[in-house]
């Protein structure tokens, strides 16, 4: 199936409208694999999104927005080996990302294409498939938060924004797999 037009809005007491969208995603799954313990996601594509992390007084938006959903939704936080639906994604493409932080700094992202996440394995936790995703955005340069400032132009507060950041791209897709 495909999205056109993906909004995630930001929680009220931030300035900027959202904190992604995207023009279009598409999403391919193995029919026959849904009622096994492992679902086999054949495709994924995000096309263009366009992510803006902002810090307001309650912290950074992302972080606020998985904390009202986790609320929302009662959950807790569960480690690597969380029991639940494994995941095999034979595709995953993020091409044409744009991310502005704090309005400060606008980049680019290089698009980023992996197969093959959870197959050896036999299947990996959304938590497992979020730690390869993100390594792979910082094996290309994406941004590597943990060695500081990639701009003269970000504080420390900054900083602590790309770090939230990486944070909600792990919860985001965690919060997403199927059950």
């Amino acid at each position: 199936g495909s999205l056109t037009g993906l909004y995630l809005g930001n929680p009220k007491g931030f300035k900027t409208d959202y904190a992604m969208q995207a023009s279009h995603v598409e999403l391919e799954i193995d029919p026959a694999s849904i009622a096994k313990d492992v679902v086999v996601i054949r495709r994924v594509l995000i096309d263009a999104p366009d992510i803006t992390y902002e810090k307001g007084d309650n912290g950074a938006n992302f972080d606020v927005i998985q904390h009202n959903v986790e609320q929302y939704l009662g959950v807790t936080h569960k480690d690597d080996k969380a029991a639940g639906k494994k995941l095999i994604i034979d595709s995953f493409v993020l091409r044409n990302a744009k991310v502005s932080y704090n309005g400060k700094v606008n980049l680019t992202l290089p698009d980023v294409e992996l197969h093959d996440i959870g197959r050896k394995s036999g299947g990996a936790t959304p938590v497992q498939v979020t730690k390869i995703i993100i390594g792979e955005l910082v094996k290309h340069g994406v941004l590597d938060p943990a060695h500081g400032s990639p701009d003269s132009r970000l504080g420390d507060d900054d900083v602590e924004i790309i770090r939230a950041a990486y944070r909600m791209i792990g919860h985001g897709l965690e919060a997403r797999h199927l059950r």
